[in-house]
């Protein structure tokens, strides 16, 4: 993942608290082993390269930028597209409109 894309989306109130957002964390199973499982999660703050989230329950965990899958039902990069933004951060350039002009009302 683009670190330049998702602080672009966070820079712009794109990815804000009480964002939806799913992605690999470290979390313990049974015999208290350390995995990386999936999880949807609700993003509260970033620091580091890192967002700090909740789950439904309220236990606490850290998703790192490069472990981000999707941001409520989307992935990163189509996100950004619907904003005019490109894969890497930048902003798109806004072409030519196509279709029927709008009539003028007086």
């Amino acid at each position: 993942m683009k670190e330049s894309l998702i602080e672009t989306l966070l820079n712009r109130n794109i990815i804000q608290p009480g964002t939806l957002i799913y992605g690999k964390v470290e979390a313990a199973s049974l015999g208290q082993d350390m995995y990386m499982f999936p999880m949807e999660l609700l993003f509260e703050d970033y620091r580091n390269k890192e967002f700090h989230c909740r789950d439904k329950f309220g236990s606490p965990f850290i998703i790192k930028f490069d472990d981000l899958l999707e941001i409520d039902g989307m992935e990163p990069d189509r996100l950004a597209s619907s904003f005019n933004i490109k894969s890497d951060g930048t902003d798109k350039p806004v072409g030519k409109k196509r279709g029927r002009k709008a009539k003028v009302r007086i």
